[in-house]
């Protein structure tokens, strides 16, 4: 009876409310929850309302050990004497309350350094299980408890067990991961890239944002699909302390968003894998002069700010990707093996191309006449393919800007189009080895006063050559052997005073060697063998230091002196 647990030998009704507020304190501080080891295990001079409900018997505790009978309890004139007894004072229950809180936050501690710090690679992962046994406890004297009296139970333990925390990392990185990226469902992390992911997720305070993350994943793929271990320089790359824009050839905007890539010549092999689609912000891949195979990734035309991809120097094959960034300036794909037909729409969009090198390759077809839309290119290097068309249907007149036209050794046909002499900005033209290409020269060309090298041979030029061409006075090289051009050297070449290599053997041409040549002071090489040409070399090439390489036919209508070939 509730009554009866209040029976005292205090004759004040006021401490007998002071008993029963302190009494009601103690069950609220000290009374644990079901299942809990008992509160006689720390506290045995200080029972409470529960425990003279429903444990002792006898009338108190002595020591650790306990007699239980609920039907004697308010029998035994011992059982009020223990009322008697102070309770826990004020100062006591504070330190009580601070000593619980100072093993709470220890607990969270060690689960927290459990669940959070790496494991080793040769020890199983372990999880703290805490065996709790809530079934019936027996007493001292062997009795069942069926009362569910709070009580002494088997110590908590500790057992190894395998766990799944490094799987659910794993897969919230892949989740987290396809939801950044633009690929979605359809990509998920390698297993290399998703170990170094779990290691630095384990190791850094904070998570950091998730599109930064997706750029990491896809920097330690390339890494390791392109033989990282093996580059010449790999500086902090893969290093969990070190930020990816401080690994070697990693640039970075402020936002920590990676911009460009620069590797070239560093002994990169492999394949360039998709991953690099996944850097969505780059502006610029440098990774020309490497052993990068395989094929270019579709998922470059995910890089939409893309404006420098160069990637000449390597052993790419396969075809061009159907799309690139609309921003790209510069396409730098020479001495590869790529190859297939360019599309004739390659080029619509790619309006703000300022150079494109795709010489050294296979490919095959007729050049696309989109190459005409590009009105900011300066260089259009195509050389050494299988291409086919024809100059004067590509559109080029509008190729204002044009620095650099080389299309030499491929299948082109046609002749010289009279509009390259419009464009004035021409250093470069470089045709040799077209064999069905030909035409006379136009006399227009004596525009092109910033022209530097003009190659035309082992094509089927024929026609004279042009006096007008020596207002060329920045020309270097002019190579036109192996053609059918008949006439003389024009005396006017002699203003022609930057030029170092002159080649017009195998052709037709006729008369005396102007003397005037002799004030080519630049002058490394020249060939006149094979033609028609008489009278003597200059000697003042002979009285040089050193003296040009000279080929000529000496030994029948040339005379020379000094001449390193005489055929």
């Amino acid at each position: 009876c509730s009554d009866c647990l209040f029976k005292t030998d205090i004759s004040s009704s006021s401490s007998s409310r002071r008993l029963r507020k302190s009494e009601i304190l103690d069950t609220l501080m000290f009374n644990p929850p079901t299942g809990g080891g008992g509160v006689g295990e720390k506290f045995p001079d200080y029972p409470t309302a529960t425990m003279m409900h429903d444990s002792p018997t006898g009338g108190g505790y002595r020591g650790s050990n306990r007699e239980r009978s609920s039907s004697k309890v308010m029998d035994d004139p011992n059982a009020a004497a223990l009322f008697h007894k102070p309770f826990v004072s004020r100062k006591r229950r504070r330190t009580l309350i601070g000593v619980s809180l100072l093993i709470g936050i220890v607990a969270v501690v060690a689960v927290a350094v459990v669940l959070f710090l790496p494991k080793s690679d040769n020890s199983p992962n372990e999880s703290i299980i805490i065996n709790d046994d809530s079934g019936d406890d027996e007493d001292s004297t062997g009795n069942g408890n069926s009362n569910n009296v709070p009580a002494a139970g088997p110590a908590p333990t500790i057992s190894p067990q395998p766990t799944s925390e490094e799987d659910m990392i794993r897969q919230t990185l892949v989740d987290l991961l396809q939801e950044e990226s633009p690929l979605k469902k359809d990509w998920e992390p390698t297993p290399q890239a998703l170990d170094w992911l779990v290691n630095f997720v384990l190791l850094t305070p904070g998570l950091e944002d998730p599109s930064i993350l997706l750029q990491k994943t896809a920097l330690v793929t390339l890494y390791t699909s392109l033989g990282g271990y093996s580059w010449r320089d790999k500086t902090n790359w893969l290093n969990l302390d070190v930020g990816h824009c401080n690994w070697f050839g990693v640039f970075c905007s402020d936002l920590g968003e990676v911009i460009a890539l620069n590797l070239e010549n560093n002994l990169v092999k492999g394949q360039l894998t998709r991953e690099i689609g996944l850097l969505t912000k780059l502006t610029s891949i440098e990774l020309f002069e490497n052993k990068i195979s395989g094929s270019l990734p579709t998922t470059l035309s995910m890089l939409t700010d893309l404006q420098v991809l160069a990637l000449n120097k390597n052993q790419l094959s396969g075809n061009l990707p159907s799309a690139l960034s609309s921003s790209l300036q510069i396409l730098d794909l020479d001495f590869n093996q790529l190859g297939g037909i360019l599309p004739n729409d390659m080029f619509v969009d790619l309006v703000q191309l300022q150079r494109i090198r795709i010489g050294g390759n296979q490919f095959v077809g007729r050049l696309p006449p989109s190459i005409g839309r590009m009105t900011q290119l300066t260089s259009l290097i195509l050389h050494d393919n299988d291409l086919t068309g024809n100059l004067e249907n590509l559109n080029l007149e509008a190729l204002t800007s044009l620095q650099f036209l080389w299309a030499s050794n491929n299948q082109l046909t046609g002749s010289l189009p009279e509009f390259l002499g419009e464009m004035t900005a021409l250093k470069w033209i470089m045709l040799e080895n077209n064999a069905q290409f030909g035409g006379t020269l136009p006399a227009v060309l004596s525009n092109l006063v910033r022209l530097q090298n003009f190659h035309v041979y082992s094509t089927l030029l024929e026609g004279t050559l042009p006096p007008s061409y020596s207002n060329w006075r920045s020309v270097e090289s002019i190579i036109l052997s192996d053609n059918s051009l008949i006439g003389s050297v024009p005396e006017s070449y002699a203003a022609l005073t930057a030029l170092q290599v002159v080649n017009v053997s195998q052709n037709a041409l006729s008369g005396n060697i102007p003397s005037q040549l002799g004030a080519w002071r630049a002058l490394i090489s020249m060939d006149v063998s094979f033609t028609e040409l008489s009278g003597t070399i200059p000697g003042r090439f002979c009285d040089r230091d050193p003296v040009p390489m000279l080929i000529a036919d000496c030994k029948g209508e040339v005379e020379c002196n000094c001449c390193a070939e005489c055929l």
